[in-house]
């Protein structure tokens, strides 16, 4: 950050907002306290995750207000394009890029198959409401053991996510899988597994169109061992086809992201974001940031030439727009536990 842009900004109140619901002051402390412990949170636009950082969180505390409210204060610094560069100008230790690459790393680090035997799907509930999904969610439940969770996104209107927790690694959709039917002779491996795909990627394609308004990304995101480095891995599709082969190919994503850690030092990357590419069918780089400096590494999608170019392309223009306007802050997801958020009170409790 050569040329450092400091904001101030309220992330949140404890007054009504527009759905109806309010923070309590314990909350705003609470997330103020998150903000510190975790250090140099990322912020998004608009909470679109797929698409670069805009900035970094640097402090937070919360202050009265003088109409006797409380908020929460968030101070950062917006990235600038000195904090971005492009892989092919920047190589890192360990990027794959073929296929045949990622085949010979198979010998040494095999896709992780953990303990977990379920997956985790959660949505954000502007979007999606549960009981429209939940004939969808009880049918993958049938053959894929899962969990499920909603998601307060506080802001007026956020693109469409459905989010998919791995238990340990891509190896987790099968090990559920396989935990729910027993396992299977090697010579039907293959068939099992693609049938497997196409079921769930038939009943995501279900789940995105529950969202009438934009489409829908499907987020995918698991932990590799002895790391605390963020893996996700975006679809930017609804196409069943494009599901299935996204979900096919997931090992690879996480072949790419075990070697991107194995070869560099321990944590350098606070997260890690791959793209499905649907035109030609592969896992790419979406971007990557470095914890300590906070530079963004990005991959071929930033390319006006790439097929999911648009959407980046939307976003800058959105920032352009509303540059002499005061930027709000947001939270970006609120765990719903039970019927209740946590930390948030209702307009008549």
């Amino acid at each position: 950050m050569s040329t450092e842009k400091r904001f101030r900004a309220i992330a949140a109140t404890t007054h009504i907002d527009r759905h109806q619901e309010r923070f309590t002051r314990e909350a705003l402390e609470e997330l103020a306290q998150v903000y510190i412990s975790r250090g140099n949170t990322l912020i998004f636009w608009n909470h679109e995750t797929t698409l670069p950082p805009i900035g970094v969180v640097k402090s937070a505390h919360v202050e009265n207000r003088e109409d006797g409210e409380y908020e929460l204060i968030i101070e950062g610094v917006e990235f600038d394009s000195s904090d971005f560069v492009s892989i092919n100008q920047n190589p890192i230790n360990g990027f794959i890029v073929s296929d045949e690459q990622l085949v010979e790393l198979l010998k040494i680090f095999p896709p992780a198959i953990g303990a977990s035997n379920h997956i985790h799907i959660a949505f954000d509930e502007q979007n999606f409401k549960k009981d429209e999904i939940e004939t969808i969610l009880q049918e993958i439940d049938t053959f894929l053991p899962i969990s499920v969770e909603s998601y307060v996104r506080k802001n007026t209107d956020p693109h469409p996510v459905i989010w998919i927790i791995l238990g340990s690694g891509a190896g987790a959709i099968l090990n559920g899988f396989l935990s729910r039917y027993g396992e299977v002779a090697a010579d039907k491996t293959i068939s099992v597994v693609k049938g497997l795909y196409q079921k769930l990627s038939g009943e995501f394609r279900n789940l995105a169109e529950k969202s009438e308004e934009k489409q829908s990304d499907f987020l995918v995101s698991f932990e590799l061992p002895n790391s605390d480095t963020k893996i996700e891995c975006a679809i930017e599709s609804t196409e069943d086809q494009d599901i299935e082969n996204a979900l096919i190919n997931l090992w690879k994503a996480e072949l790419m992201a075990f070697n991107l850690i194995d070869k560099n030092r321990k944590d350098l990357f606070s997260c890690i974001k791959f793209l499905f590419n649907s035109k030609t069918g592969a896992w790419e780089l979406n971007y990557l940031v470095s914890r300590a400096h906070q530079q963004i590494t990005w991959g071929p999608r930033y390319n006006p030439n790439h097929p999911n170019y648009e959407r980046y392309e939307e976003m800058l223009k959105s920032i352009e727009e509303n540059r002499d306007v005061k930027w709000g802050m947001s939270i970006g997801g609120l765990p719903r536990i039970g019927d209740k958020y946590d930390g948030l009170k209702k307009k008549n409790e």
